[in-house]
């Protein structure tokens, strides 16, 4: 995709290296590529538009995968608190401020109810928030003490773009995730099943009631959205397709 739709969206620090940025290269490199490997169905088709008559073979979808022999289901803290987990960027905290009404509603009823915020902060009336700076060293130990995940996101082409690294590291964990009904968080979550996809306040407020009142529930989400990682978005499972892309792409003429 031509980074110039991404601009707008940029973090600072991004915007300090825009001019040794090439803004034409990534379309260029899709149309002259052998092969591409794009991380979900949107993205695929945007590559497919840019050399049109392409074989259908050297576009696949290759998702964001994770380490489930290190992101493993531990049982968090049963301390009748709740604790619900993000993990993000200061340029991405926006989409977890949109929920901020409906958060701050559910801790009027919930006083145990926490919010973990990793890589950046985030204040919500009324509700506790704990915002943890990332790193590498403590974001598993901090996610593993949480019971649910959220996974907010917008609905425009930058959102679109994304592929759902956090969502699917908080599934692998075990955690029933709640995520915006947007991008690409359809093809990865089956709601109701695995996890649970949302539209505006009322459906987030419903979702979240039900998560943090049926334990019984958290587990049974939380199980099948550990399976889905082990299944579709493991490097087990992912790796071998994108061996098999990348011998494509080799093979002589």
């Amino acid at each position: 995709m031509d980074d110039a739709v991404f601009l707008p969206n940029a973090s600072e620090a991004n915007r300090r290296f825009m001019k040794l940025k090439s803004h034409g290269s990534v379309p260029a490199l899709t149309r002259d590529a052998t092969a591409v490997s794009a991380g979900n169905q949107w993205l695929a088709a945007w590559a497919r538009t840019q050399r049109p008559g392409r074989a259908d073979d050297e576009v696949e979808v290759i998702p964001t995968v994770v380490d489930t022999a290190r992101w493993t289901p531990v049982n968090p803290p049963d301390d009748g608190t709740v604790r619900l987990l993000w993990i993000g960027s200061p340029t991405t905290v926006r989409y977890l401020a949109d929920w901020g009404a409906a958060l701050a509603r559910l801790a009027a009823r919930h006083t145990a109810l926490e919010l973990h915020v990793i890589g950046a902060r985030l204040d919500v009336p009324g509700l506790r928030c704990v915002s943890h700076a990332w790193s590498a060293a403590s974001e598993l130990d901090l996610a593993r003490r949480c019971h649910i995940g959220l996974s907010p996101l917008g609905d425009g082409d930058w959102e679109r773009g994304k592929c759902g690294l956090k969502l699917l590291l908080a599934m692998a964990l075990g955690l029933p995730a709640v995520a915006s009904r947007a991008g690409v968080h359809p093809e990865i979550v089956t709601s109701g099943t695995d996890g649970e996809l949302v539209s505006g306040d009322a459906e987030l407020e419903q979702a979240l009631e039900r998560l943090i009142v049926d334990a019984e529930w958290r587990t049974t989400l939380g199980r099948a959205a550990r399976a889905t990682v082990e299944q579709r978005y493991s490097i087990r499972a992912v790796a071998p397709r994108l061996a098999a892309l990348l011998r494509r792409a080799s093979a002589p003429g």
